[in-house]
């Protein structure tokens, strides 16, 4: 982020500019876009992303200030990388059997080393006893050829 900085406070520290006792420099923050916000969970201030599980809602609004401000409005999804790690397995796995196409098989043959790693299991699913390999079978059976 540009000039991201984190100001740790006591409650006190940010007070009116002209309190000599305040723990934050006016100077400091002069010509800054400011985002005054907890990351603190038991403030129910924290949200789910595609990328994190949990997100403080002041580091959301200071992450899309910063993709405006440096224009950067795209993000490839962490998803993406597991296409191409199945894509590229799949290639990999036909060259390896001397052939030049990619076969359904060479997407089941390499998808639970492409996937597995990238599927959490919720507490459920782990209370039955049930595993990312089992799920990317289930799956595999779903999709025809």
């Amino acid at each position: 982020m540009i000039g991201l900085a984190r100001i740790p406070v006591d409650g006190s520290a940010l007070r009116h500019e002209r309190d000599e006792e305040a723990g934050v420099e006016p100077a400091r923050l002069e010509g800054k876009i400011v985002f005054i916000g907890s990351s603190a969970s038991g403030l129910q201030d924290m949200h789910a992303t595609p990328v994190m599980r949990l997100c403080p809602g002041v580091d959301l609004h200071a992450l899309a200030a910063d993709a405006i401000l440096r224009r950067d409005f795209f993000v490839e999804p962490a998803w993406t990388r597991g296409g191409q790690a199945l894509i590229l397995g799949a290639k990999v796995t036909a060259l390896l059997a001397g052939r030049f196409n990619v076969a359904f098989e060479d997407v089941q043959a390499i998808a639970p080393a492409a996937l597995r790693h990238r599927l959490l299991l919720n507490f459920e699913g782990l209370a039955e006893g049930i595993n990312t390999d089992a799920v990317i079978s289930e799956l595999l059976k779903t999709i025809s050829a």
